[in-house]
């Protein structure tokens, strides 16, 4: 393999390993700041108060979902590219077009899902008093 395609590969491997980690963190800033929301949600009795916080909680989740949703594609994306770049047998193994089971990527869409069911579950509740 020449050099010009080597460096592309570590390029694309770099950019994959490099969003993953980022997903990591964002993943843990999300729940750090969901967490802190349904805590002032507890902790204050004004309905309206309440109401707004659980609004901002489930527009937070719904950007969680839309970030991790794009992140995944640019994965993707980086992933196929490198197919391209090199379509041998040992880069094949590597980034595979089809694992079996799920990919952690896509378990990572279950956390914010469920936290917008919370706080849409909340919104319900509150608008019902």
């Amino acid at each position: 393999m020449d050099t010009k395609k080597l460096e592309l590969l570590k390029i694309l491997n770099n950019n994959i390993q490099s969003e993953a980690k980022h997903g990591t963190s964002r993943n843990s800033y999300f729940l750090v700041v969901t967490s802190i929301l349904i805590l002032a949600l507890s902790q204050f009795d004004d309905i309206e108060f309440q109401k707004i916080v659980a609004f901002i909680g489930s527009i937070l989740c719904i950007t969680w979902i839309l970030m991790h949703w794009r992140s995944s594609n640019y994965i993707n994306h980086w992933k196929k590219e490198s197919r391209k770049v090199d379509p041998s047998e040992e880069n094949s193994k590597i980034y595979p077009k089809k694992l079996g089971g799920f990919e952690i990527r896509t378990l990572g869409f279950i956390l914010p899902l469920a936290f917008l069911c919370l706080w849409l579950t909340f919104l319900w509740f509150l608008s019902n008093q």
